[in-house]
């Protein structure tokens, strides 16, 4: 249902064809973001139904995606769903008598997880995260089996990048002389916070530096348009941004993970502690976050002092790789 999501299940996807020789049937939520990144990924992905802003359109739209996921669902005819807590998909799933395997990083948003986890057969999902923050959704005396690994989901299409650094000459970019940022995610049902601290901080970066911004919207692009950035309006994928930029500035965790992972230095400004992102943290792997313009300009300061650097150590042997749990599942290990 998001760009995040469709990396992870296009990596996922990829993975269990190879090592199970699985068939396997990928979906996605139709948007002009999505529709991009699918085009890099090799339009693996069909499309079935959109999103909506508002309650009742995002109701309507959930109604509506259920019905397309039904007949595509019953024509494939899976032995499993493996999702993000995505409403309709599960419901499609529990209503075709089809296993359900669920990931999530993300126990603040209460909408998908309350709609989808006592539904589920197994649930998968960091050891970063405080399993309590999840046991509200687990239904007493029900069939969910948690399985726990030690990563991020991130490392799943991180893993094996290749920095080319002519991907970002091609926007005018100079290595390592540019930030990249991205919006945060306001049309999200657990979003409740407003733009302008973030688009203070792009305004503040782009007086002295370079600034690429990759939207995560439409209106992102007019959003953010009286400002002096660079916006990345084209399908792309963003390691190579994140691995030649000075440091990232994300209003969501997705691109502040992958930049670390790839040891460059980025600042998460999302509102809420992430598990994930300590976890991270914990490890050596220059994470920061930033709960005010202030601190999040302070460690810009740090950044661009030299007082915070690149980590040139691999993620390598400190994580596991998300797909371990999923093919254990699949082939009836656990």
């Amino acid at each position: 249902m998001t760009p995040k999501q469709l990396l992870l299940f296009n990596s996922l996807s990829s993975y269990i064809e190879k090592s199970l020789g699985a068939k396997t049937l990928v979906t996605a939520r139709d948007t002009g973001e999505m529709r991009r990144l699918n085009s890099i990924l090799g339009e693996k992905a069909k499309f079935v139904g959109t999103y909506g802003k508002n309650k009742k359109e995002k109701l309507t739209a959930e109604a509506e995606r259920i019905i397309e996921l039904a007949e595509l669902v019953d024509s494939f005819s899976p032995d499993y769903l493996v999702s993000y807590p995505s409403p309709s998909a599960v419901r499609v799933a529990f209503g075709l008598g089809i296993k359900t395997v669920i990931y999530s990083d993300t126990p603040h948003a209460f909408h998908v997880h309350a709609l989808t986890i006592p539904l589920s057969d197994y649930f998968i999902f960091s050891s970063f995260i405080d399993k309590i923050k999840f046991e509200r959704f687990i239904t007493k005396g029900g069939w969910t089996r948690i399985f726990r690994y030690k990563g991020v989901e991130e490392l799943a299409w991180v893993e094996g990048y290749i920095p080319n650094e002519e991907k970002v000459r091609k926007y005018g970019l100079e290595p390592y002389k540019y930030f990249l940022v991205r919006p945060p995610e306001i049309f999200a049902s657990y979003y409740g916070w407003g733009t302008e601290g973030f688009k203070r901080i792009v305004k503040r970066l782009s007086e002295n530096s370079k600034v690429a911004l990759i939207p995560r919207y439409d209106d992102d692009a007019l959003r953010y348009n009286d400002l002096n950035v660079e916006i990345i309006s084209e399908p792309v994928l963003g390691l190579d941004l994140e691995y030649y930029s000075i440091a990232t500035v994300s209003g969501g965790g997705t691109m502040s993970r992958e930049a670390a992972l790839l040891g460059v230095p980025s600042v998460t400004l999302f509102p809420l502690k992430i598990d994930v992102d300590a976890g991270l943290r914990s490890l050596g792997f220059p994470i920061y976050r930033a709960t005010s313009y202030e601190e999040a300009m302070k460690i810009i300061n740090g950044i661009l002092t030299g007082s915070i650097k690149r980590v040139s150590e691999s993620a390598a042997g400190k994580l596991e790789h998300p797909a371990i749990p999923l093919q254990k599942i699949l082939e009836g290990d656990i």
